[in-house]
């Protein structure tokens, strides 16, 4: 379970929080560097004066160097087992409640479905150079887009959660349209990748059904309707989380970049992918 508990702590608290003790952990290298890095990563930060999340591990709350008061502080302040300096996918102090809730429920989801769901992992992008549109910020948490996504591979389908950050404005308080049309874009083009389609998108169209407020947490959904020869049809999705209000659909042609090897259509073998 992800859990991430928006509170306003000073500098100092998050310090004792993450580096007092340290060196005492008896919990390994690896998680003692994982608290190290993030607690580095919130007192760097010299235009903050407070720290709205702040980050432990289970790993952490389970050492006997750690007394009753320290355990309690470090649950009451959240708790996180995952390692966010691998996984630019899941919930970051840039995500809202509303988004760390659908991304819970999503990930239960998968959890229970026996290997048929996967999340799909979000690689770091590199301090220089070329980087992923959608990810090209992530330094800047919650400030551009901020999702996560989970394929189904045997059903050839997707669902994720999407957060609209400040710089996706365009009309005033509203997200761009180009910017969900590059959500839109991207949960079909996943999940035809995901599915072994090594293609580029041909042709999309969005109806755009509701203004998206920014801010907005989003769910989405994707899939392939049909495959022919090097055609792969797509059909997404963009609704709130409980799924009563449409904010946008997509369909869009892809086309396979290869020629198809086998009478699969083109897919890829799992090892290719």
């Amino acid at each position: 379970m992800y859990r991430l508990r928006v509170f306003k702590a000073s500098r100092k608290e998050v310090f004792r929080l993450f580096s007092r003790r340290m060196s005492n952990f008896s919990t390994g290298g690896r998680s003692v560097g994982r608290i190290s890095r993030i607690s580095s990563h919130f007192l760097s930060s010299s235009n903050r004066t407070n720290i709205k999340a702040s980050f432990t591990c289970n790993a952490a709350l389970n050492s006997s160097e750690m007394n009753t008061e320290q355990k309690e502080m470090a649950r009451t302040k959240s708790v996180v087992d995952y390692d966010i300096e691998d996984d630019r996918a899941v919930p970051n102090e840039g995500w809202t409640k509303e988004s760390v809730e659908l991304f819970n429920k999503l990930k239960n989801e998968a959890d229970a479905s026996n290997g048929l769901w996967i999340k799909v992992p979000g690689k770091t992008p590199p301090l220089t150079g070329n980087r992923l549109f959608t990810r090209c910020l992530w330094d800047q948490k919650g400030k551009l887009f901020e999702y996560s996504m989970f394929m189904n591979k045997r059903e050839e389908r997707l669902k994720g959660v999407v957060q609209f950050g400040p710089y996706t404005e365009g009309p005033k308080g509203y997200v761009h349209g180009g910017a969900i049309s590059t959500v839109m874009d991207s949960i079909i083009g996943v999940c035809i990748h995901g599915s072994g389609y090594v293609s580029v998108t041909a042709n999309l169209s969005v109806n755009f059904k509701k203004g998206v407020p920014i801010g907005t947490t989003a769910l989405l959904e994707g899939r392939i309707d049909r495959v022919e020869g090097r055609k792969v049809f797509g059909y997404g999705e963009m609704k709130n989380p409980d799924g009563s209000i449409t904010y946008a659909t997509s369909t869009a042609l892809f086309v396979q970049v290869r020629p198809p090897p086998d009478s699969d259509g083109g897919k890829k073998e799992d090892g290719d992918m």
